[in-house]
């Protein structure tokens, strides 16, 4: 509510609802800031020393006595941190908006990927796995990009995702990095049942175009899954 000694007319809830509207004002515009602390508020100076005080609270800072007696250099430094942290707040906001696009873009691409039966392979989804092969590595990021490596940095992309083919368990990559006067790499993947996510061998049948058997436990049969357990503890024992 307004003080006793002030003459504006007008209801309390009408000067908190001017009060509110510009604390929001300064919560959301630099402008508002600069013409808050800057500029007179007229009749509602009362309000404007209580918004000082709020966005010194808010930004963390203590809260001097602010009056008409305040020197403008003081009013320029309130002014230039209320609008430093607007762009704070606003630099966040925009990072968190990039972050929310791009995880709503993943999630979205997602949903229309066939996964095969029951979705098995989704686990296996950007789950990288590189490995040497001779001089090579080879590293496959299953529904995403396959890649080769040379002395630990890459040389060649053998192509980005492009379709699953759950008849043949092949996952196709096309539009790699073009070969010296040849045709763009690509990679075909075939998945073989195994107890873990591994590159077992990796081919070059045609020119710039490549092969590799992949296994992973995502597509394994019950029975063959039973298999896998029964071998696993076989091995166990064995070395017992």
């Amino acid at each position: 509510p307004p003080d006793e000694d002030d003459d504006s007319s007008g209801s309390d809830s009408d000067d908190g609802m001017t009060e509110t509207k510009l604390v929001h004002d300064v919560l959301m515009t630099q402008e508002s800031c600069s013409a808050l602390l800057l500029e007179p508020v007229g009749r509602f100076g009362a309000i404007k020393t209580r918004l000082q005080h709020v966005l010194y609270t808010l930004l963390g800072k203590p809260s001097p006595m602010l009056n008409s007696d305040v020197s403008n250099r003081g009013k320029k430094k309130l002014a230039n941190d209320c609008i430093n942290d607007l762009q704070s707040q606003k630099r966040a906001a925009e990072s968190s908006a990039r972050d929310i696009k791009r995880r709503f873009e993943s999630a979205t691409k997602k949903s229309e990927i066939d996964y095969g039966f029951e979705r098995a392979l989704l686990v296996s989804h950007g789950k990288c796995i590189k490995k040497s092969f001779g001089q090579y590595e080879f590293e496959h990021c299953p529904f995403e990009k396959v890649k080769q490596y040379e002395n630990k940095r890459m040389i060649a992309s053998l192509g980005d995702y492009a379709s699953f083919d759950t008849d043949s368990l092949e996952l196709k990559y096309t539009q790699g990095a073009r070969c010296w006067q040849g045709p763009p790499r690509s990679c075909t993947v075939k998945l073989v049942c195994g107890a873990e996510e591994d590159l077992l061998t990796v081919d070059e049948p045609e020119r710039c175009t490549y092969e590799i058997k992949y296994s992973t436990p995502a597509i394994c049969s019950e029975s063959e899954a039973e298999r896998l357990e029964a071998v696993s503890k076989g091995e166990e024992h064995d070395e017992l």
